[in-house]
């Protein structure tokens, strides 16, 4: 089955067709870097891990890269606190946020770039904007225009008129149009700054991405990935300015997964109201973590509540404990401490019942990455495998042939899931 993925820009259903016959070029937007991570950053990463796994697979070589955006106000605030130099703090929290990953088992990128690596490029890619009359600059900030975008808005789905009606005035403002956005602008006190033809600065923000996706992956890129709270004003802007630049479309498919929620609200860093990952896997083991985190549609929105919690932990528990009864009864025939069955002596029923789930567990992650129900039918064939280890209706050698069925396939779906060790 062709790989089918929703599309945010097409609002549909898409079937991947990577440029490269046998190669995914996948970016992730990475986090900003002056806090540790939450679970709201967790369930976009352990998603899109699964993404990559499942492709992988299917034998596609998927070129993963995710960024680290270590420029910002708020890294520079928690440095001035700490009297230290911003690009070291958000050093620190990379390491931490790669910590973090490692426990919860999400794969390395492939490539992982930072935003500070990139300043010459980026100042490259301002010149290139401003050369095609589709930036301006204004007292040292550079601001791109976007109206020269013809496709601008298509992403979020909204209409330009519509879309300035809803922007905030601002008085103070040296922008054009308020929909217009800096790719370069003056520091504030304590900011790092680079030396640049419209004075001493910073990139801005949406230019980022851009710059470093290209010189890794090249554009258009296969998929670009990210939350959801990233699709406006922050991805509509990179394609923006892909469109000027190159002429193609930024990514041929658009993925967002949906929020985790504390209460009626968005988990999120910047209304403190957020539990990191360190917290909830000092009370959650890491299998737990992502089974709640894959419980739920990618692109729904996962309530961040006890009763889940409860829920995903009893699931992973079971899972854990008939992982472990298999393994007891069919990890000695591949050994080689087992009989050599005929056919006719293994529960026929069985392997057809497991070679069905892993039909449907395929199928299910092939249907736009459907995590619950490739779940889901791990655990059918954890149950069933456990069925055939206790009837007593087989042999005891059979039994052992079932449950190492059951185990291959079992392994097989968690190295995709990754939900228990």
């Amino acid at each position: 089955m062709p790989q089918r993925i929703y599309n945010t820009r097409s609002q549909k259903p898409d079937t991947l067709s990577p440029q490269d016959a046998n190669r995914v070029r996948m970016y992730v937007c990475g986090p900003t870097v002056y806090d540790l991570a939450h679970v709201g950053h967790a369930r976009s990463y352990v998603f899109f891990d699964v993404v990559r796994r499942h492709l992988t697979s299917k034998g596609l070589e998927v070129l993963f890269q995710q960024n680290f955006s270590d420029i910002d106000e708020k890294i520079t605030g928690k440095a001035l606190a700490q009297s230290r130099d911003p690009l070291r703090v958000a050093e620190d929290y990379i390491s931490e946020f790669l910590a973090d990953m490692d426990l919860l088992r999400v794969e390395r990128a492939t490539i992982y770039s930072r935003s500070s690596e990139h300043v010459g490029e980026i100042i490259a890619t301002t010149h290139a904007l401003l050369d095609a009359k589709a930036a301006y600059e204004i007292d040292g900030f550079v601001y791109f225009d976007h109206s020269k975008a013809k496709t601008f808005g298509t992403l979020t789905h909204q209409d330009i008129k519509s879309m300035i009606a809803r922007e905030a005035t601002d008085p103070s403002s040296r922008k054009r149009s308020l929909l217009d956005f800096a790719l370069w602008q003056p520091p504030k006190p304590g900011d790092p700054a680079w030396d640049s033809p419209w004075g001493r600065g910073k990139p801005g923000w949406h230019l980022e991405c851009f710059v470093m996706s290209r010189e890794h992956l090249g554009h258009p890129l296969d998929i670009k990935g990210g939350g959801r709270d990233l699709i406006y004003p922050h991805h509509e802007s990179e394609a923006a300015v892909c469109e000027v630049l190159t002429r193609k479309p930024y990514a041929r498919i658009w993925m967002h997964n949906g929020f985790v929620t504390l209460g009626d609200t968005k988990m999120s860093k910047s209304l403190h109201n957020f539990i990191t990952v360190r917290e909830a896997l000092s009370e959650h083991p890491p299998g737990a973590l992502r089974a709640f985190l894959l419980s739920a549609p990618y692109r729904d929105a996962l309530a961040w509540t006890p009763e889940g919690l409860k829920a995903a932990r009893v699931r992973y528990e079971k899972m854990v404990s008939d992982l472990a009864r298999l393994r007891a009864w069919g990890e000695s025939l591949e050994a080689g401490e087992g009989p050599v069955l005929k056919p006719a002596q293994v529960p026929r029923r069985q392997i057809a019942d497991i070679e069905g789930l892993e039909a449907r567990f395929e199928k299910a992650l092939d249907n736009d990455f459907d995590a619950p129900a490739a779940l889901g039918a791990m655990e059918q064939v954890l149950a069933i495998g456990v069925s055939v280890c206790k009837d007593q209706a087989f042999p005891e050698d059979a039994r052992r042939v079932g449950a190492s069925i059951a185990l291959k396939a079992v392994l097989a779906m968690n190295e995709t899931l990754q939900i228990v060790e």
